[in-house]
């Protein structure tokens, strides 16, 4: 008999964390570090175990309390997702994921595409291009990437601008796609999902070790 997977995160160990997810602990809890693990592991498989693949209510709550907890807290955002109609929710997962259907032999997901998908979740009530993403990236790490404050930061065009818009999303996708074209000349290929990981992570923890520096001085 075959057991339904869980719509909500499970506790974790938390001993053999890698540097993301220690960093994710401190900022919070494990209840984020579980949260991640269910954003990106679980939810995956959930969505496409469903024909057609799409989010139910309850996950796009999860995915905001994760993009909430991972960055700035604004609660009325999750009051807002939370309000929207399940068969809404459905409708709009669905056609979001078939706007992301790969071309033929896996090529990467094209940029008109994403931006169509990002366009059809922004109908949901307290979905923005960041949000929408957020789920983009839980469906297809590989060729989407998260809009955190941090990703939006490393590219220069943006010049540090925290522009949540369509435009900002696309802008920043071409330049986390230079980036992983320019490391397969230094290794195996890397998601965007972990791309931007690593940026968060950087990001993170330069400003840190900036903190403790300026503590030392004043002491």
């Amino acid at each position: 008999m075959r057991t339904r997977k869980s719509s909500t995160p499970r506790r974790m160990a938390t001993n053999d964390l890698s540097d993301y997810q220690l960093l994710l602990q401190r900022r919070g809890g494990s209840e984020l570090v579980e949260l991640d693990q269910f954003v990106f592991g679980t939810l995956p498989e959930l969505i496409r175990s469903r024909s057609p693949p799409h989010l139910r209510r309850e996950e796009l709550g999860t995915v905001m309390r994760w993009k909430l907890k991972r960055g700035r807290f604004r609660p009325r955002l999750q009051a807002l997702v939370e309000s929207n109609a399940e068969d809404a929710v459905k409708l709009a997962s669905t056609a979001a994921f078939q706007a992301l259907t790969r071309g033929d032999g896996g090529k990467p997901v094209p940029l008109q595409a994403a931006e169509a998908a990002v366009k059809e979740l922004v109908v949901l009530r307290g979905v923005g291009p960041a949000t929408a993403s957020a789920v983009l990236t839980a469906y297809d790490p590989e060729s989407i990437v998260f809009m955190s404050d941090e990703a939006l930061a490393s590219v220069p065009s943006l010049r540090g601008k925290k522009d949540y818009s369509l435009r900002s999303f696309s802008k920043l996708m071409e330049f986390m796609v230079s980036k992983r074209e320019a490391s397969l000349r230094q290794g195996p290929p890397r998601s965007l999902a972990e791309i931007e990981r690593d940026i968060f992570t950087s990001a993170n923890s330069d400003g840190q070790q900036q903190s403790r520096k300026r503590k030392r001085v004043e002491r």
